[in-house]
């Protein structure tokens, strides 16, 4: 009879929500290089409508750091728990970095590439200068926009602006004549007559481009909180935004599911 009753214990605990179940207190830090572009919303309207919360995350912390590589410097150094740096966290992982790609939440280049009224084609762009950040996506996306275009990588100068306010102001002053940017901080310089040269969905079509990110370390010593991390971010995205798929690239063998409004699978 003790045994029935434990397992019927057992079993109710399970059935029951998470938010039900033991909190997870201590604040947990989420670094995004900016606020506000698309390829974030995931973090900040989970923030907002308590996605957290739901999954028992009782003091999620969004960071905001200027910067894709800073972003990457926070997560690898244990400043921060998870990140949404993609581009330079490839790069980190491929020196050999033990971070992992929990989940992908943009399947497409949001950037566009903004330019003054007078730039009409690519060509047009020889020889001036172009707001990028250094090891950032913004960089290498433009270098492989000219590539695919056949143009060189020389073929404008490259001002390093870490932060969209700044490019925004850049492209006002006249400092630079283009920069790629990302709704929606795009929208102030679009209403003001600048243009979108180039849309680089439109360019590079179906590249896995925001996602959730986190170190070995923490997926190990923390497998409850990245659960529920995941879920919490994927409570957004399979509602709203066209993709959030869980990429499996670790090559650590142990395996789970994390269930939110869809099934992903994960390794860590």
């Amino acid at each position: 009879m003790k045994d029935k009753m434990s397992i019927a214990i057992l079993l109710l605990a399970m059935s029951l929500p998470v938010s039900l179940q033991a909190q997870y207190t201590k604040p947990v830090y989420i670094s995004l290089p900016g606020p506000g572009n698309i390829q974030h919303l995931a973090y900040v309207v989970g923030k907002e409508k308590k996605f957290y919360e739901e999954m028992g995350i009782t003091n999620a912390q969004i960071v905001v750091l200027r910067g894709n590589a800073i972003n990457v410097q926070a997560l690898v150094s244990g400043t921060v728990h998870f990140s949404s740096a993609f581009g330079p966290a490839m790069q980190t992982m491929f020196r050999g970095e033990q971070l992992r790609i929990l989940a992908q939440i943009f399947n497409q280049v949001p950037f566009g590439l903004i330019t003054r009224p007078e730039i009409k084609r690519l060509e047009d762009l020889k020889g001036t200068k172009i707001a990028v950040t250094f090891g950032g996506s913004t960089y290498s996306l433009l270098i492989a926009l000219f590539a695919k275009h056949g143009l060189a990588q020389n073929f404008a100068e490259y001002i390093n602006i870490p932060d969209n306010p700044s490019k925004v102001l850049a492209l006002q002053q006249g400092r630079v004549v283009a920069a790629l940017m990302a709704p929606p901080t795009d929208q102030p310089l679009l209403k003001a007559g600048f243009k979108r040269l180039v849309y680089g969905g439109d360019e590079f079509k179906d590249v896995p481009f925001s996602a959730l990110l986190a170190t070995a370390k923490t997926i190990k010593e923390e497998p409850d909180l990245t659960e529920r991390m995941v879920k919490a971010v994927s409570n957004h995205s399979t509602g709203s935004v066209p993709v959030a798929k869980v990429a499996s690239i670790s090559s650590c063998a142990t395996e789970g599911w994390i269930s939110g409004r869809s099934r992903h699978r994960f390794t860590i």
